[in-house]
Parts: structure tokens; C-alpha cells; sequence
């Protein structure tokens, strides 16, 4: 009876533990609701970006506890189940006080789940507010818009010469066989979102453009104008073109269907997936992807600015879904 009482109280503090989470959710839905009605009013300003990156940053801690919590508990709730070998787990008969503990602990990790999609939903809109800031205030140097145009999945997919299927790790992480060194088990991870890689065998990093200069071996200048010749990004006097055998290489019709396959099938993992930050990033990579796809089969090209155009932030009124 002991065991069931200190149940009993460990169920109540959980309870309790989950309003407090509700009341910080619904907290700052409240507050993102006051940036949306400062941001159609009066427009916000360079100085409201240090504030809203502290709070997603503060948003996905919670987020990372909660998912923690949720493990935790679908782990007590499994301690509670009683194992009869050649019983069916329907035919199991229970003490009454152990069988209401089992299925508090399951109302307990559906309201977590909940809690989760709903601070998933007050992320992705804080998250779509300073993206727009940062759009609107940060310059972006040549460089950083060719890093950003570039797509180092792709890269790395066109070199990719063993193990045809491509193992999944993330939303957008895919791990390939490393490309520097001879190995059987696939160890390098190509991180999409970020456009770095990591081999995990020999402990190289690259990003899109340390990437190119090494499996190309070009110097800076050159990795540079190769890149902005494949995404069909305007360069003055570069030495490659769309007849440039290292351009074709990228940019053949074979290669850029191949790719696209590995897309589709990533994007329509992802859908399915809970709705946070992270899958948000992932859906919206695999969108600039697919775009960029499309631009470089109709050789369309664009310019780099350094300057944002609209100097008033532009966003969407969010639309929140209820729990």
C-alpha cells in the first residue's frame, strides 16, 4: 500500500509540474500576441532582436525538458505493467490501485504530448519574427548569400559513389559514406539546414564552400565562381560557365532527378512528424530545395543585395491551432 501512496504523490507532483508548463505556454503566447500587435502597429526594431532570440532560446530548453519528461514518464508508466509470460497483457488481472496509476501515467504522457504541439506552434511564430528581423537588419555579404543559395546535400549526393540508399538520421541529416577517407559504414552526416558536414570516422568538418574547395581541390576565388556558376547566382568575370565540365557535373538532368527523389522522400517523412521548430526548419528547407531545383533546370539567375528592400518588416498574422 506504501508503494502505491508514494505513486499517488508522485502523480500529483507531475500534475502539477504540467500546469506550471501550461501557464509559461500560455504566458508567452500572450506576449507573442503583444509582438504581433506592436509589429502591424508600429512596426519593430533592430534593438527587439537580442529579446526574441532569448526567448526561443529559452522555448527550446523547454521544449528539450519536455521531451526528457515525456521519455521519463512513458518509462514509469511501463514499470507499472505487470509481465506474465504466456499471458496476453489484455488477460492480466491488476490490483485496482496499480491499474488507476497505469493509466494516470498515460492521461499524464497525452497531456505532455499536447503541451508539446502547442509550444511547438509559439516557437515556429517567434521563430518567423526574428528571421524577418534578422532579414530586414543583417547585411549579407557576398559570400554568406552564395553559402546560404548553395545546397550542400546536393554537393554531396552528386559525389556519392557507394551505399545508393542514404540513411536518414534527422528531419534533414542524412549520413553518407566520407568522401576523404575509405570506409564501409556510412559515418559522415550532412546536416541540411546548416549546410555543414561532419565525419564522424576521421573527424573532418566542412561547410558548402570548404566542402567544394576540397573535393574539387580549387583554391577560395575559384570554389567561389563555381559555386554561383552551378545555383545560377550572378558573378562578374567568372571562369565558369554552363558548358564548364565541373558545372555539368552538378547540374545534369540525371543527377538533379536523382536528387529530387531523395527530397520527396524526406519531405514526406517530415510531414508526419510532430509539429516543432526543428520539422518546421526541415519542411521549409526541403521547399528551398525543391525551389532551387526548379531555378537551376530553367537557368534562371539571381543577384545578390546586401540590403533588405522593404524597409518595413513584412510577416503573417500566425494561426494557432487549439489543443
Amino acid at each position: 500500500m506504501s508503494e502505491h501512496l508514494f505513486e499517488r504523490e508522485n502523480i500529483d507532483t507531475k500534475k502539477r509540474e504540467l500546469d506550471l508548463i501550461y501557464n509559461i505556454i500560455n504566458n508567452y503566447d500572450l506576449e507573442l500576441n503583444c509582438y504581433v500587435e506592436v509589429l502591424f502597429t508600429s512596426g519593430l526594431e533592430k534593438r527587439d532582436i537580442n529579446p526574441l532570440e532569448k526567448i526561443l532560446q529559452y522555448l527550446m530548453d523547454l521544449e528539450f525538458y519536455l521531451k526528457q519528461e515525456i521519455l521519463s514518464d512513458i518509462q514509469k508508466r511501463y514499470g507499472y505493467r505487470e509481465r506474465y509470460v504466456g499471458y496476453p497483457y489484455y488477460q492480466v488481472k491488476w490490483p485496482e490501485e496499480k491499474q488507476q496509476c497505469f493509466y494516470e501515467w498515460n492521461d499524464i504522457i497525452s497531456y505532455e504530448k499536447q503541451l508539446l504541439k502547442a509550444l511547438g506552434s509559439v516557437e515556429i511564430e517567434f521563430y518567423k519574427i526574428l528571421s524577418s528581423l534578422r532579414k530586414q537588419y543583417t547585411k549579407t555579404s557576398f559570400t554568406s548569400f552564395i553559402k546560404g543559395e548553395a545546397s550542400l546535400l546536393h554537393l554531396v549526393s552528386t559525389n556519392n559513389h557507394k551505399f545508393a540508399n542514404i540513411p536518414k538520421v534527422s528531419d534533414d541529416a542524412f549520413l553518407f559514406c566520407c568522401q576523404f577517407h575509405n570506409e564501409g559504414t556510412p559515418s559522415m552526416r550532412v546536416n541540411s539546414h546548416n549546410n555543414t558536414l561532419k565525419c564522424y570516422g576521421c573527424g573532418i568538418e566542412y561547410n558548402v564552400l570548404s566542402y567544394i574547395m576540397a573535393i574539387e581541390g580549387l583554391d577560395y576565388y575559384h570554389a567561389l565562381a563555381l559555386l554561383a556558376a552551378i545555383y545560377k547566382i550572378e558573378f562578374r568575370n567568372n571562369p565558369y560557365d554552363e558548358e564548364s565540365e565541373l558545372v555539368k557535373k552538378y547540374t545534369n538532368a540525371y543527377v538533379l532527378s536523382k536528387y529530387k527523389k531523395r527530397l520527396e522522400t524526406g519531405y514526406k517523412r517530415s510531414q508526419y512528424k510532430n509539429k516543432n521548430l526543428n520539422n518546421y526548419l526541415a519542411l521549409k528547407n526541403y521547399e528551398r530545395e525543391f525551389a532551387l531545383l526548379e531555378r537551376i533546370k530553367k537557368g534562371e539567375y539571381i543577384k545578390h543585395d546586401s540590403k533588405h528592400k522593404n524597409k518595413r518588416l513584412v510577416y503573417e498574422m500566425p494561426e494557432f491551432n487549439e489543443q
